[in-house]
């Protein structure tokens, strides 16, 4: 086996297989990469318990065959050859040789037959195309939502909840909700399935903007011009979230984000586990540390309600106003139900559980 190739084209691939190698104790055979040479192509394998990734590249002075090494070692030889070299790669004696100008390194092999079946089942999938930025935007307004509960798994995924051309993004750790609504344009049928809450991180690794994804009984297939990759469901159901949603007539409170935002970062010296707004002839928002130290100060907003005093987590809290892009509105039921988190962009939402002192 042995094949050239310029390194900014393999390059490109090294983000998405060094986010994808296991980090910490695993198999050595899952912190391994796979490279298979054919027709002037290598298609490089990777993967660990819950993805898998190939991609072809088209190479030269190509002669057929397959290696398998360890990943990290592979990629910190290959981010210290300087960019624009040439670097061949050539199986000697059990062993990859790495060659560049003057230089070359030589790196043990593994049995490729050893290596996980990586199979290509995308045409046994409805793929559809879909914009790779939309998709990221969709899963990035949501997932800093979702929870860590070892005996409640689909809580530490994304739910996408497809109905015709609008789909749904969940995401709860079961003391908030996040609920982004996306319209595709397509109608892509009705299904629903638990993905994992880091993939729209692997979506940012990608070059291509546009892309295919399916899904199978395990699977969410993501589909590019020079590849593919599999990435493991997590088991359900997801709880009903539009049952969640408090119904009935609410106290709203409309504010600036960059008000209610200045005053939640002014807390931070405090580094507060919980603050309150309280609202009665004013809107008030404080803060008492675990030392007690005291943070007040006015907020500036409209209010049409009965007169209240509600509190909330902090950091849950302030990462739900970060990620609004317009002004905000709260709307409160009582002191004890979820409270709504939307603003003029209608597409988004939160819940989040008030919580008692």
């Amino acid at each position: 086996m042995k094949f050239s190739i310029e390194k900014r084209e393999i390059e490109k691939v090294i983000p998405i297989i060094n986010r994808i190698l296991p980090k910490g104790k695993s198999l050595d055979i899952l912190k391994s990469v796979l490279l298979e040479v054919s027709e002037n192509s290598v298609h490089i394998t990777c993967c660990n318990t819950d993805i898998q990734y190939n991609v072809s590249i088209d190479v030269y002075d190509s002669e057929d065959g397959k290696v398998l090494v360890n990943g990290s070692t592979l990629i910190s030889i290959l981010k210290s050859i300087p960019s624009f070299s040439i670097i061949s790669f050539e199986e000697v004696n059990n062993a990859l040789k790495i060659s560049s100008d003057d230089t070359y390194y030589k790196i043990p092999t593994l049995n490729p037959d050893d290596y996980i079946e990586v199979n290509d089942i995308r045409e046994n999938l409805n793929m559809f195309k879909i914009s790779r930025k939309k998709l990221i935007k969709c899963l990035s307004k949501v997932e800093f939502c979702t929870g860590e509960d070892e005996n409640r798994l689909f809580l530490s995924g994304i739910l996408w909840d497809n109905k015709g051309e609008l789909t749904n993004f969940v995401a709860s750790d079961s003391y908030r909700l996040g609920l982004y609504t996306e319209n595709f344009d397509e109608n892509y049928g009705e299904f629903q399935a638990i993905i994992p809450k880091d993939v729209y991180k692997i979506l940012d690794e990608i070059e291509y903007e546009n892309i295919e994804v399916g899904f199978s009984e395990d699977y969410m297939v993501i589909g590019f011009i020079n590849g593919f990759m599999n990435i493991r469901l997590i088991s359900g159901p997801y709880p009903d979230y539009n049952a969640i949603f408090p119904e009935g007539i609410a106290n709203e409170l409309y504010i600036h984000k960059n008000e209610i935002e200045t005053k939640l970062k002014a807390m931070t010296p405090l580094n507060p586990e919980t603050f309150g707004i309280k609202i009665d002839k004013s809107i008030t928002i404080f803060a008492i540390s675990d030392n007690g130290e005291e943070f007040k100060s006015n907020l500036l907003g409209k209010y049409n309600g009965d007169n209240i005093e509600i509190y909330f987590h902090y950091k849950r809290f302030y990462e739900i106003i970060k990620e609004m892009e317009d002004d905000i509105y709260i709307y409160i039921y009582s002191e004890s139900q979820p409270v709504l988190i939307k603003s003029e962009e209608e597409n988004l939402k939160y819940l989040i559980m008030p919580v008692k002192l």
